[in-house]
């Protein structure tokens, strides 16, 4: 597993590969939004999140909710400790989520 940031730096570069894809990564200062995704993406019309964590690292609380209510507003999301957590979402629509159910795991979720 890389570092979080060496992580988001390898998909951003793998992201530019891919056609019909813009992204870009919103930062949560001044009047940001706390637990927004690492990186929001438009990929062959449509919506695409992820949320870089490192080594051993978790979501925070406001991360969860985030992830979870972009899930149910049917948009494609996943936790991402290493690049392929990040092809799965793009090349086979498989995420990572915090359980929506409420407990301290996570679930794979299709998007196909």
């Amino acid at each position: 597993m890389a570092s979080e940031s060496k992580l988001k730096t390898a998909s951003r570069r793998y992201m530019r590969t891919l056609e019909n894809t813009w992204f870009f990564s919103p930062t949560p200062v001044g009047y940001g939004r706390n637990g927004v995704p690492d990186d929001i993406i438009c990929h062959k019309g449509m919506f695409f999140a992820i949320e870089y964590k490192g080594p051993g690292k978790r979501p925070t609380p406001l991360q969860q909710i985030e992830i979870v209510a972009i899930h149910a507003a049917g948009g494609c999301v996943t936790l991402a400790w290493d690049l392929e957590d990040v092809k799965n979402l793009f090349e086979d629509g498989v995420g990572i989520i915090p359980d929506p159910a409420g407990s301290d795991c996570y679930v794979r979720v299709s998007y196909k």
